[in-house]
């Protein structure tokens, strides 16, 4: 469809004062008419000023809109303090903004909101508490459960979290505001902002265990209040498509989902590929909900379905093709339950058959601190691109199990959450289980196709609290894998590997243990895997496909496995020269990996009217068997010469972990 273009576009930089007198900056770009226009706003804490958080949507002034995005208070050129992620007063802010821009002279009253990782999971905060001008929202990668979809996967604190995201941040949010903007009175908002911020990693190790602090981040209580449309965006090769998913499936209103094969990238601009016209996707959304135009947004779910390729820890392009359906699960999904044959270490549709009732087939999982060390890093990593994707899972067979399907005699299409029931017991207070499933390839090689990671002690979650494990109890634990949409050949085979640990993602463990996986009448030890009858339906794809558009370049970065076998110590060692401009290694004693360590340093450097600043932030965060503690300092460097410097530390007991 044809639509105007505003050729003169008015952008302008303005303070919004709050209620409790915090000075908001603002960047605007609208239209230069005397119309009304719907509002597209987004706020951030990663420095409007840096090209980060959602500029992508400044661009749609020219279609029609007044575009607006703030920095979050105490960051950026928002005056303030910050003390932690999604604080009470951003929360606050958010919908003061929303009704503010609602009513100014160039806005038609009615608002949208979007954003990607951060600004996805603020747009579903806002949607929650259902005000009355928001009218749409576009959530790209976010959570509605903060605590165990990001911070603390599974129960467990996520290594991301302390080795990039905090020092990342720390730094970033000691940098001063605009001399620019603020005139003379730079310096002082940067003081009260050197003096008052906490870097985030202090309120991260605080809040270690799920708790007041991240049910008040959490929609996950509050979908039900969300009376807007809401369109949810993902990629397979991010980490939020269970969230992203259970969100579209839980709405009752208008919705919509579209997962490609991305990683933490915007459509247009992801990998791997292929990447889409992004643009007219989200023009469509707004349009319809905001101009109230009759546009055909096709069908309410669009989902890539991948296909085989070797393994590898890059992908440029992953094979495949879109798909539809108006829910999810989508329809036409037929489960099909396996039980965990462990006489035969196979998979197989039929129980096992015991010739006694009090019969117990069971096999140890001893905890190999490096299990997880080839099944890649999701959701980012340390860098801005997804470039460290599974290798061959041959390589975790010593530090896990492994059981296989049949080989599969036609095509078949799995999409859909995996889901495994196991019973276990550990021999210590604490134990922790990976789950992953493969596709072995003719040639004998394993792709990662999903992966689910929980510490047994959050097996009740959200609705129990966690406890420390009896030692020698069988403990029934569901786990739902991380969704996927995928074809399986034929003379492929489906199977799963179980471990004890997950290297790449999750805190190592205060102590060794050894789990038992019981497989029984008593105790049916299951995997039940989602099929999508064929043919599936593409009815309805209106996503159009980039041909021959240039691939994202990807940043500089090293990433190494390390081991020394003198000390007992491995780890990896990492550096981005990326957005994130961080470095850093872990290191765990293999025998005792209760004691571990992240170091990580991260450096933001800008020229600030006529001074050099330069931010360093250096992070600490290590364990012994009873405790975790993380510390920060921060130097703040003005033409050389040092300005501020100040250290913060906090301290948790390692109580289910």
């Amino acid at each position: 469809m044809s639509r105007k273009i505003y050729e003169d576009i008015l952008e302008e930089q303005i303070f919004v004062t709050t209620e409790d007198g915090i000075s908001l900056a603002l960047l605007i770009k609208r239209p230069k008419s005397d119309q009304k226009f719907p509002v597209l706003m987004t706020y951030t804490p990663y420095r409007v000023s840096t090209g980060l958080g959602g500029v992508d949507l400044l661009d749609f002034a020219k279609y029609g809109y007044a575009t607006v995005i703030f920095d979050v208070r105490g960051t950026g050129d928002s005056s303030g303090i910050s003390d932690s992620v999604y604080s009470d007063g951003e929360r606050s802010d958010g919908l003061f903004m929303i009704d503010w821009a609602s009513k100014q002279s160039w806005s038609d009253g009615k608002v949208g909101l979007w954003g990607i990782s951060y600004g996805a999971i603020i747009s579903l905060q806002m949607a929650a508490k259902a005000p009355l001008a928001l009218k749409a929202i576009i959530a790209r990668s976010g959570s509605d459960d903060p605590f165990a979809e990001w911070t603390n996967i599974g129960g467990t604190p996520r290594n991301y979290i302390y080795e990039s995201y905090s020092p990342f941040m720390s730094a970033r949010n000691f940098a001063p505001p605009s001399a620019k903007l603020w005139g003379e009175q730079w310096r002082q908002v940067w003081r009260e902002r050197l003096e008052g911020n906490t870097p985030w990693g202090i309120s991260f190790l605080n809040e270690i265990e799920d708790s007041q602090f991240w049910r008040d981040r959490a929609a996950r209580g509050e979908l039900d209040q969300i009376t807007c449309p809401v369109f949810v965006v993902e990629g397979w090769s991010d980490w939020y498509s269970n969230p992203m998913l259970r969100i579209f499936a839980k709405l009752k209103g208008e919705k919509r989902a579209l997962i490609g094969p991305w990683g933490h990238q915007w459509p247009n601009n992801a990998l791997p590929g292929p990447r889409i016209d992004w643009h007219s996707q989200a023009l469509g959304w707004w349009d319809r909900w905001l101009k109230d135009e009759n546009i055909d947004l096709g069908a309410p779910l669009t989902i890539y379905v991948e296909k085989y390729r070797k393994p590898s820890n890059f992908i440029e392009d992953s094979p495949g093709y879109f798909i539809t359906g108006s829910q999810w699960p989508i329809e036409d999904t037929k489960e099909q339950k396996y039980s965990l044959k462990l006489s035969e270490m196979n998979l197989d549709l039929k129980a096992e058959d015991f010739q006694s009732k009090d019969l117990i087939n069971k096999i140890a999982i001893p905890y190999s601190p490096k299990a997880g060390s080839f099944s890649g890093k999701v959701g980012g990593g340390p860098f801005r691109y997804n470039v460290l994707k599974p290798l061959d899972q041959r390589l975790e067979s010593e530090r896990s199990i492994t059981l296989l399907g049949a080989l599969a005699k036609t095509k078949v299409l799995i999409v859909g959450n995996p889901k495994a029931r196991l019973y276990l017991s550990s021999d210590s207070d604490i134990g922790q289980v990976s789950v992953s499933l493969i596709d072995q390839a003719p040639d004998g090689s394993q792709s990662l196709l999903a992966r689910g990671f929980i510490n047994i002690a959050y097996a009740g979650y959200p609705t129990e609290s966690p406890a420390a494990l009896t030692p020698g109890k069988i403990y029934k634990v569901d786990l739902e894998l991380v969704a996927l949409a995928y074809q399986l050949d034929p003379g492929h085979r489906i199977g799963i590997k179980i471990g004890a640990a997950d290297f790449q993602m999750s805190w190592p463990a205060a102590h060794p243990f050894e789990l038992t996986l019981y497989s029984s009448a008593k105790y049916p030890s299951t995997i039940t895997i989602p099929y999508l009858s064929l043919p599936a339906n593409d009815d309805g794809v209106t996503i159009k496909v980039l041909v021959g558009d240039k691939a994202p370049e990807l940043p500089a970065v090293s990433y190494r496995l390390t081991e020394d076998l003198a000390s007992n110590e491995i780890g990896y060692q990492f550096e981005s020269k990326s957005v994130f401009a961080n470095a850093g290694q872990l290191r765990v004693n293999s025998i005792e990996p209760g004691y571990a360590e992240i170091t990580a340093r991260s450096i933001y450097t800008e020229e600030n009217g006529s001074d050099q600043i330069r931010i360093e932030a250096d992070c600490t965060t290590a364990s012994d068997p009873m405790e975790i503690w993380h510390k920060v300092e921060i130097v703040a460097t003005v033409n050389g010469d040092e300005y501020f410097k100040k250290s913060f530390s906090t301290k948790r007991m390692r109580r289910v972990f």
